[in-house]
């Protein structure tokens, strides 16, 4: 399973389908070759075609309704409950001669797709549920926003970072401020919002590294050995629905339609306690990843 953060650090190895376009030849896809890469997916798997043109995701559904011109890989949601990705994986490989392959880590399959002039990426996200991942692979119109559903996501993701429940969430740091082990919710791209159990991991000179992702009763055997006075819980509290988890990172008041943009989840952190100190860690996250950081940022 990929957090989001993860998922969009990865993004130069996917971007600009440039897995496809270096190793297949993929070009962009415009709203006929979205189409008739469906009609061939459908085929391949036994799919409705119908059913299939609602499990579009991102600028490729804008491509297909033809509010863009064209968009690089073709994302479809696949609900793992119902279709065994393995099965799925051969039934496209055997549909693409062989020019795809299945990371089981982030459960996508990618496959170049041979239409009549052209071959197209087409990424099978295999997720535990079609509605939330409408959600985060939501791509806003370019009408009302300026800026991509990542950037979006990762506003939306650091909000969330800032949002600790007592005795419930915790993080522990050292004297440099550097984490040494947190119980806190993380968005994962193929589910939805549930809390994750971290801890660093120990160099040779005894200062922190990486996060490792760990069981509760691995954290909470370090809680007792180091700060046994901390409390949270052991369960992840998976939430899947859309608004349900708007809910949780912005307030009962916040709809799922005002954060759809860029724009609108920044208007929803100005309203959090600690905004300014939120938007101020999203620029550096922006940043970070070389992402465009919109104008309302920068004021």
């Amino acid at each position: 399973m990929t957090t989001f953060k993860n998922f969009i650090d990865s993004r130069p190895a996917r971007s600009a389908n440039k897995w496809g376009t270096q190793r297949w030849g993929t070009q962009r896809a415009e709203p006929q070759d979205v189409a008739a890469a469906l009609d061939l997916v459908a085929a391949a798997c036994g799919w409705s075609r119908h059913q299939l043109s609602d499990r579009v995701l991102g600028s490729a559904a804008r491509c297909l309704n033809g509010e863009r011109a064209d968009c690089g890989d073709i994302d479809l949601a696949v609900d793992r409950n119902l279709a065994d990705p393995l099965a799925v994986h051969a039934l496209m490989m055997q549909a693409v001669d062989g020019r795809g392959e299945l990371n089981t880590g982030t459960r996508v399959g990618s496959y170049a797709v041979e239409l009549s002039d052209k071959r197209v990426q087409v990424d099978l996200m295999f997720v535990s549920s079609v509605p939330w991942a409408r959600f985060i692979y939501w791509s806003p119109s370019p009408l009302k926003s300026a800026y991509s559903g990542a950037v979006r996501n990762i506003l939306m993701m650091t909000a969330l970072t800032f949002i600790e429940h007592p005795d419930q969430d915790f993080t522990k740091t050292d004297a440099q401020g550097r984490t040494l082990a947190r119980a806190r919710r993380s968005i994962r791209m193929d589910s939805g919002l549930l809390r994750l159990f971290k801890l660093a991991r120990i160099r040779r000179d005894g200062s922190p590294g990486a996060l490792e992702t760990v069981t509760p009763s691995a954290l909470q055997q370090w809680v007792d050995l180091h700060c046994p006075t901390v409390k949270f819980s052991h369960n992840q509290d998976l939430i899947s629905e859309p608004a349900a988890v708007v809910q949780f990172i912005f307030g009962p008041d916040c709809t799922q339609s005002a954060v759809q943009s860029a724009e609108g989840v920044i208007a929803q952190i100005k309203k959090m306690p600690q905004a300014q100190e939120i938007l101020e860690r999203c620029r550096s996250e922006l940043e970070r990843l070389a992402l465009p950081v919109p104008a309302q940022l920068l004021t």
